[in-house]
């Protein structure tokens, strides 16, 4: 189960993750999770900002890499999410992340 859906019952969804780094600031895993509370309220340049933390604690942990090229490619910065998906399909290829960072990957050079 992604750490998304753990905390998805929680009524203040920002409050775990808060108490979770209060307890570990260097949990980077929660940033994901702050990440993706902020994109589902349409909030990417926060999002974007939480995934931005996240990597520079963790800077190979794959999810938070495509999670931050994901937001980066909808905010259209495609050169930065561009070097996001290269490096999740190096430390990952064979993960969901991997294959479907290849897949923007393919989408970008088609259309330079």
């Amino acid at each position: 189960m992604p750490l998304s859906e753990t905390f998805s019952w929680y009524a203040k969804p920002q409050v775990l993750p808060r108490l979770a780094l209060s307890m570990n600031p260097r949990f980077s895993r929660v940033y994901i999770v702050i990440g993706q509370v902020h994109e589902k309220k349409n909030d990417l340049r926060e999002a974007i900002a939480n995934y931005r933390v996240g990597v520079q604690i963790d800077p190979d942990q794959v999810e938070l890499n495509f999670n931050l090229g994901m937001a980066l490619f909808k905010t259209k910065q495609y050169e930065e999410a561009r070097d996001l998906f290269e490096k999740v399909v190096r430390l990952a290829p064979a993960t969901y992340q991997g294959k479907q960072a290849l897949e923007y990957l393919q989408m970008y050079k088609s259309a330079s």
